[in-house]
């Protein structure tokens, strides 16, 4: 048993590694006072517009590149998210294809739709990208008037309607879930935590609280920090943080012995990991009332990393007993380090 334990953990660390990452694009519905026409604004990060265009993976198409494939992106676009209005599709022009920064660079397609009466229900039936990547989110924006609706759309939740009448339909629940979702289905995320509770088994539960206790506080200050725009830094910098300090995590598990003082190095990266979380969620917030869906998706990724170390801090822990620390060390925390080492090595390469 010992040694399936070994062997799971150490193979599964690389396979969650290599893991993409899902993608997440921005849609922004602006719907007209007289509800016969509305504008929606998409934003595809270079790195998914490079996908479309038959660009290598993971590559950064140039400007060039995508302003001369603008009807393109914008077939494809309307091809997959389709605009109703009393159940039926609006009739989509071309309005613009340009280039905007965000926490990276985005292709902006907007278009334009009409219908032939004032709607009463307007609908968004959304299918980008699920074709390539199931774990990807669109995070979209209505507004109508002064109300605006805010949400989430993934592959088996991919429509919104409001009766544009009532008040908006509530979202937060949304939130909730892309908050578990971004934390579940991002591996930087994952590794470094494994990385952390790899030693952790070895110390004991009372340390274990304290590193996550300690990593929570710091990714939510600043996650909240971030999402509300009281200061911001480059993407590319703290992506290759986050890299970083699963190197960092894992050099410690291989080569020092006193960790007494991981509760302070974990508060100091977590503050990184919350700048992360902040750049899917900040570019769509809303103007006002950010407070509630800024909260709910901080919600969900206290649950997503709660369900990490409830499934693998028992498991690490009955390791620990069953081996013996020595041996523990030997088969689990050395390879184990090493292969979370390798990935984080691999992915601050790229991201420098």
């Amino acid at each position: 048993m010992t040694r399936l334990v070994a062997a799971a953990l150490v193979l599964a660390l690389p396979a969650t590694a290599a893991a993409h990452s899902f993608s997440v694009a921005y849609s922004d519905v602006v719907i007209d006072a007289d509800r016969t026409a509305a504008t929606y604004q998409l934003r595809i990060n270079y790195v998914d517009v490079a996908e479309l265009l038959g660009e290598p993976a993971d590559s950064v198409p140039t400007d060039l590149k995508v302003l001369g494939n603008a009807e393109t992106l914008f077939h494809y676009a309307t091809q997959r998210i389709a605009l109703e209005g009393d159940g039926k599709s609006c009739l989509a022009s071309l309005e613009v294809v340009d280039v905007v920064e965000q926490t990276d660079k985005f292709a902006r397609i907007e278009w334009r739709c009409s219908w032939d009466h004032a709607i009463e229900v307007f609908a968004i039936e959304y299918d980008l990208f699920y074709d390539v990547d199931p774990n990807h989110t669109g995070m979209f924006r209505v507004s109508h008037h002064s109300q605006h609706a805010t949400g989430i759309l993934v592959a088996d939740a991919s429509r919104f309607e409001w009766e544009l009448g009532e008040p908006p339909p509530d979202t937060l629940g949304e939130f909730v879930l892309a908050g578990v979702d971004h934390i579940l289905f991002g591996p930087d995320h994952i590794l470094f935590l494994l990385g952390l509770l790899l030693v952790a088994a070895l110390v004991g539960l009372k340390h274990t609280l304290t590193i996550v206790t300690s990593f929570t506080v710091a990714h939510s200050c600043t996650l909240i920090a971030a999402a509300l725009g009281w200061f911001t830094l480059p993407s590319r910098f703290v992506e290759s943080v986050i890299a970083l300090s699963i190197v960092w995590v894992a050099a410690e598990n291989l080569l020092l012995d006193k960790r007494s003082y991981r509760w302070i190095l974990t508060f100091g990266f977590g503050l990184i990991h919350g700048l992360g979380f902040a750049s899917m969620l900040t570019p769509l917030l809303p103007d006002s009332g950010v407070v509630l869906p800024l909260l709910a998706f901080n919600v969900g990724v206290e649950l997503g990393q709660l369900a990490i170390v409830a499934v693998s801090f028992p498991l690490l822990l009955l390791a620990v007993r069953h081996l013996g620390a020595a041996r523990y060390r030997r088969w689990l925390v050395w390879p184990g380090s090493l292969a979370v080492g390798a990935m984080g090595l691999v992915w601050l390469a790229q991201r420098i």
